[in-house]
């Protein structure tokens, strides 16, 4: 229902405003598609990581787990 009113809203305006709406549109895409790039990498590493710590200290691997839960919290969020 929101992505249908903020296209509407799009629609009504006028060229260059249009234009400038698109490009912020785009940037922020652009902003949120690499913050969850970079989550995704965090988390592949934490995973090699928490593997290696399981055996060496398990209060790191309990830290790392709650860690490693936030970032996948996260990522599910949509912007």
């Amino acid at each position: 229902m929101c992505k249908v009113f903020l296209r509407k809203q799009i629609l009504d305006l006028k060229g260059e405003t249009k234009k400038k709406l698109a490009e912020s549109i785009m940037q922020k895409n652009i902003f949120y598609a690499s913050l969850s790039c970079s989550l995704l990498a965090g988390y592949v590493l934490g995973s090699v990581a928490g593997g290696l710590y399981r055996r060496a200290d398990p209060l790191r691997y309990i830290t790392h787990l709650l860690l490693q839960r936030a970032v996948a919290a996260f990522s599910r969020y949509r912007f």
